[in-house]
């Protein structure tokens, strides 16, 4: 039989950084105590936008007003293996978002799914190559 493996990827971004970790945490628990996963968590660069507003635009030129708006974003990445029903995983994850969205925070998330398919063979080969380069 072919063991596949299920990579789900989640982009999460906010204006907040306090929210942003809680969302993570929060996710984080709720995994850990239904699926055995493998959890890779990529911090992004934040986003800076800045916007110059006249505040009078006849009389006076120099009179403005700035504003800066940070993007916080986040990629978190999960390995499980699978070998079952694509329908009840997606089911279990809108579960777990629709919980989650009724704390009411600032977080905006892109759910995507990846199905790949394991070869046992070459990955007992890697770990073979691995041993003679330590033996080594």
């Amino acid at each position: 039989m072919q063991n596949f493996q299920l990579i789900i990827i989640i982009k999460l971004k906010s204006f907040h950084s306090y929210y942003l970790k809680k969302y993570v945490f929060l996710l984080w628990k709720k995994f850990q105590k239904n699926i055995p996963t493998v959890e890779h968590q990529i911090f992004l660069p934040t986003k800076f936008e800045r916007f110059t507003v006249l505040k009078s635009p006849h009389v006076d030129k120099k009179a403005r007003d700035q504003f800066e708006r940070r993007i916080y974003s986040r990629i978190l990445y999960w390995k499980i293996p699978f070998s079952g029903d694509l329908q009840n995983i997606s089911i279990f994850f809108l579960r777990i978002f629709r919980n989650l969205s009724s704390f009411g925070i600032g977080v905006e998330f892109k759910v995507s799914y990846i199905l790949t398919k394991l070869n046992i063979k070459s990955l007992n080969q890697k770990k073979l190559e691995k041993k003679k380069y330590i033996n080594k």
